[in-house]
């Protein structure tokens, strides 16, 4: 049977219509058929049948939701390929290094947290809206919400606050007392509502892809030093990120035999253009690293283009009863997977509020509208900033460590939010509590701050030209600490919050700062390090702020503890051998971190 089929006419009403059928729309509706069995789930989609979609490679925080919010994970082990993490890659200025001698960061082993999904979105889609099917909800493919000027009054939608809405479809009209857009890019309602937020869209990045066969196996790749630098683990299942000044190609699984590769760029950096997948194949060719994973064989059998990525809105929620999921509400940028991490969190806040409505709390509604809007609000903007500057990627040096306090806030946020439901926020709402746009949350703060500092390395990098200095044969190992770990298995949101952040700041903060001493040959002195460094990254202070006291000679020299430290955290016992996998931070001779600086410091 076809996704487009349905043995059911359209209802003419239901208590949730869903507008959109795919990743976000079906996520809703299966946990509205779990936590609300009692509603009545109507979802509808232009399409009849998917086909092949961004939005593949999941995260940590989505990995959680759908396996133990909306029950999914007999069906994703079953069909669907399990993730080995982000791995990020870095090259040469003339795009020339072959894989095995780019810096690599990325997970050896498989972790004890969650680790997210490759999916193969055309087959998921489907597969979503057989599922939702026969757990009771109302699925409806090739049903086209019309357009205003086919509706008498010019508009597909009648929204009433008193009443149920009248949605005027092409397979007649239906009631809903509660509207959800998750279309997607096309959003019929945001479209209606003039709700995209035209003042803070960024239209500077776009995006070519296609799935590909006939490539060559990443992990076939090398020497045998090379791919036992990973346990003989699978680099293939890993979301790869090719880094560059300006852009980054990404890499990921569909299936045995095909790939998926594309290139989301700054066009002020890298006006790219292509027309079709010879031509993005073309260019993929021109980077030695690509060239060698397309061996001889690999073609494109699909071509997508997007020429602006960003995406929101002015307004997510309605006391009126509509509601924003998925992409119909925000996109930011394909990096990190994060648009997965959206569609969770909407979906919870969703959820609350039609539950409140429907046990007639009226006051904690509206609390929750408001304060929804601005969290949502908030993840926009704060998420467009920190994307906006391209130029960092290309540099291992300022990207791996950027990166890495980047997951640990996930870990240390995000991840426990989610695996709480999101009760803190909740509380918030039911308390009645509101955020001000300039009012930024720990994590978006600490955000900020790391923004800040990896500008001001880059610069520092630039005027010295050592943008590419440690781009080729260094290793770094991307896994959490222990305590990041623990946390996220076990909620806490009081001072274990708190301190993983203080370590989050201080290890990146000490990498930066290192390698400035490093590389203009000053010694690193950890007294003058424990006087002045500030663990408060809300007070601005700056990486030159320590380095010309550290020029000056202000103190003994001395390099004291400064080797214990990693870009993850401070290591503060001795490493027992079964865990020096975890530790792995090499340079190109295959030296730890540690014993080069050492090396350094004595000559």
């Amino acid at each position: 049977m076809s996704a487009g089929s349905s043995t059911t006419r359209l209802p003419e009403e239901t208590d949730v219509l869903i507008v959109g059928a795919s990743m976000a729309g079906s996520c809703l509706a299966r946990q509205l058929s779990l936590q609300l069995p009692d509603m009545k789930v109507t979802v509808i989609d232009l399409q009849e049948e998917f086909g092949s979609s961004v939005g593949e490679s999941t995260v940590e925080v989505f990995d959680d939701y759908a396996i133990r919010n909306l029950r999914l994970g007999p069906y994703l082990a079953k069909k669907h390929i399990t993730k080995h993490g982000l791995r990020f890659w870095f090259d040469s200025a003339d795009r020339d290094l072959p894989l095995s001698k780019m810096s690599e960061q990325g997970r050896s082993r498989y972790t004890a947290l969650n680790r997210g999904i490759q999916l193969n979105r055309k087959e998921f889609d489907h597969d979503f809206c057989e599922i939702n099917r026969k757990a009771g909800v109302n699925v409806h493919l090739g049903v086209r919400v019309l357009h205003g000027n086919e509706v008498e009054g010019g508009n597909a939608y009648e929204i009433h606050s008193d009443k149920a809405h009248l949605v005027h479809t092409s397979e007649g009209d239906i009631r809903c007392t509660y509207l959800v857009d998750a279309g997607g890019r096309q959003s019929p309602l945001a479209l209606q509502l003039d709700l995209l937020d035209k003042d803070h869209t960024n239209h500077s990045k776009g995006a070519y892809w296609g799935r590909f066969e006939g490539t060559r196996p990443i992990d076939e790749l090398g020497d045998d030093s090379w791919r036992s630098r990973v346990d003989d683990t699978q680099r293939w299942a890993s979301t790869n990120h090719f880094m560059y000044d300006g852009y980054w190609i990404c890499l990921r699984p569909l299936t045995e035999q095909t790939v998926s590769i594309g290139v989301v760029f700054d066009r002020e950096l890298h006006p790219f253009k292509f027309d079709n997948g010879e031509e993005l194949t073309h260019f993929l060719r021109q980077h030695k690293a690509l060239s060698e994973l397309l061996g001889d064989q690999g073609k494109a059998i699909g071509f997508h283009r997007l020429q602006r990525i960003t995406r929101g809105v002015t307004q997510f929620y309605s006391t009126d009863r509509w509601f924003l999921s998925g992409v119909s509400g925000l996109f930011v940028d394909p990096l990190f997977s994060t648009a997965c991490g959206h569609i969770a969190l909407a979906n919870h806040l969703i959820c609350a509020m039609i539950q409140s409505n429907e046990q007639e709390q009226a006051q904690l509604f509206k609390q929750q509208v408001t304060l929804f809007n601005e969290v949502m609000q908030h993840v926009f903007l704060r998420q467009l900033d920190s994307f906006s500057n391209y130029h960092l990627f290309g540099s291992f040096d300022t990207f791996v460590n950027w990166q890495t306090l980047r997951y640990h806030t996930v870990l240390n946020y995000e991840v426990p939010m989610q695996r709480a439901d999101y009760a803190p926020l909740l509380q918030s709402a039911e308390r009645g509590e509101e955020l001000l746009q300039h009012e930024w949350t720990a994590s978006q703060q600490l955000g900020i701050a790391s923004d800040k500092l990896a500008k001001e390395f880059t610069d520092f990098l630039d005027e010295r030209g050592q943008y590419y200095a440690r781009n080729c044969g260094w290793y770094h190992e991307k896994t959490e600490r222990d305590t990041t770990r623990e946390k996220c298995l076990h909620p806490d949101f009081g001072e274990k919050e708190n301190a993983e952040s203080r370590l989050n700041w201080e290890a990146y903060y000490r990498y930066y700062l290192v390698r400035m001493c490093d590389i203009d040959g000053v010694v690193f002195d950890e007294g003058i390090f424990q006087r002045q460094f500030d663990a408060d990254w809300r007070s601005g202070q700056s990486l030159d702020e320590i380095f010309r006291a550290m020029r000056a000679g202000e103190g003994a020299g001395q390099i004291g503890d400064a080797p214990t430290w990693d870009i993850k955290g401070p290591i503060n016992a001795p490493i027992k051998p079964e865990d020096e996998w975890w530790h792995r931070f090499i340079d190109p001779d295959g030296r730890s971190i540690y014993a080069y600086l050492m090396a350094k410091s004595e000559k």
